[in-house]
């Protein structure tokens, strides 16, 4: 942890970042190290606060538009009319990014104002539940990333040379697969009554959402960085995706998979939307159509549905009152529908439809694609996180119409 003093000249130099200034109370703090004191919860829950209030703009900042908010920083968007349909069309050009100190300057804002804000909902859980390890290691590496981009930030502020690829590195190294040990230990917590289901899945919405925010943010900068992206790409945004060539690949993977498991794939079919191009990305909808195609699959094989292709869908509209393009997948399958006593849970956290000798070798096992990208295989969050995922991009929607007995149609919609 920065030594405390440290700490409040990183604050004190900070307030033109912050847009105000900050006062602390002198008095409050000494030359020691913060865990030295007997009351270190308190005091480090003082400072976390103090820089969220900052980072945060008063606390106004809305949680679902951040990434939104964020990423227009690095492009220009430009809307012209399409002379071969003769509809408007918006496009989305890279920035010049040659000097990118003021995109570092929002970038470590931003990762600030996401580890304090997930640093204060770690405290507010039950002393006892924080100690369990696999939470308290959660907690700690959140710490550590805090701690290491104040440092970050102190050498912005004095126009020293910082490593800022290498932060955003280490912060994702620190933080990744965080969700299963998580689990493990919230799911202790519940057997031994700490906590219950419906607080675990309040305190696990809110984890998702800001720490995929805080790897996006932090993939996204640092492939700027890095300058080793491809050329058609703006950080880890595609301004033109092929969203059929993905949904293509996406379902080679899957089958693939399945094989290996069922001994049996099945075929999609692309009824319309087979040249749409659209900007956003890659890695966010790769997720959620492999999530969907996965359960799509699965649901067939086990109803025996081999030859009956699951039906594509892509359309792209442009939206005059915005002034956007909005695109829209729907997926059809014919895997019998999802039982109406589950229909209302399907997403809930920590529901699966699993059988429960998958689930107790979930946790090491990736069984399918689309769970093992996130290493959360069986354990019921694959719904729980498109949710989570949808709701970050502009103006997502995510439903499922279920028809019990034949099959399901889901429909994801969301703006550039």
């Amino acid at each position: 942890m920065l030594h405390t003093v440290a700490m409040l000249n990183i604050l004190c130099r900070s307030k033109g970042l912050f847009r105000t200034s900050l006062k602390f109370n002198s008095r409050f703090y000494s030359g020691k190290n913060i865990y030295e004191y007997e009351d270190t919860r308190i005091k480090c829950h003082h400072l976390v606060k103090y820089i969220y209030d900052y980072t945060s703009n008063n606390n106004t900042l809305d949680i679902n538009k951040l990434w939104l908010d964020y990423s227009n920083n690095y492009f220009i968007k430009e809307k012209y009319l399409d002379s071969k349909t003769n509809k408007y069309n918006v496009t989305y050009n890279k920035k010049s990014l040659d000097n990118t100190k003021e995109l570092d300057i929002i970038t470590v804002n931003n990762v600030l104002f996401l580890l304090s804000k997930r640093i204060l909902e770690f405290q507010e859980l039950k002393m006892i539940i924080l100690m369990n390890f696999n939470i308290f290691e959660n907690y700690n590496n959140l710490i550590r990333s805090f701690s290491n981009t104040l440092n970050v930030l102190n050498k912005i502020n004095n126009n020293q040379n910082y490593d800022l690829k290498g932060l955003l590195d280490n912060i994702l190294e620190l933080n990744s697969d965080n969700l299963i040990d998580l689990s493990k230990g919230l799911i202790k917590c519940e057997e031994d009554k700490w906590i219950n289901k419906e607080e675990i899945n309040s305190f696990l919405n809110n984890d998702i959402k800001e720490m995929i925010l805080l790897k996006l943010v932090c993939q996204h900068h640092a492939s700027i960085l890095s300058k080793k992206g491809s050329d058609d790409m703006i950080g880890i945004i595609h301004p033109n995706l092929n969203v059929a060539n993905l949904i293509t690949h996406t379902t080679e993977f899957i089958n693939d998979m399945c094989f290996i498991k069922y001994d049996h794939t099945v075929p999609i079919q692309i009824l319309k939307g087979e040249d749409i191009e659209f900007p956003c990305v890659p890695i966010i909808l790769e997720y959620i159509i492999t999530e969907l195609l996965k359960n799509s699959i699965k649901a067939q094989i086990e109803n025996k549905q081999y030859e009956k292709p699951i039906e594509v869908t892509i359309l792209k509209n442009y939206n005059e009152a915005d002034n956007n393009m909005e695109l829209e997948i729907r997926i059809r399958d014919f895997g019998n529908g999802i039982p109406f006593n589950i229909e209302d849970k399907i997403l809930d956290f920590n529901f699966s439809t699993t059988a429960s000798k998958e689930l107790n070798k979930a946790m090491q096992d990736n069984i399918m694609p689309g769970e093992q990208i996130n290493n959360v295989s069986g354990m019921g969050y694959g719904l729980g996180i498109i949710r989570n995922l949808i709701d970050l991009i502009n103006d997502g929607n995510f439903r499922l119409c279920n028809l019990n007995g034949y099959g399901v149609d889901c429909y994801i919609r969301f703006k550039a």
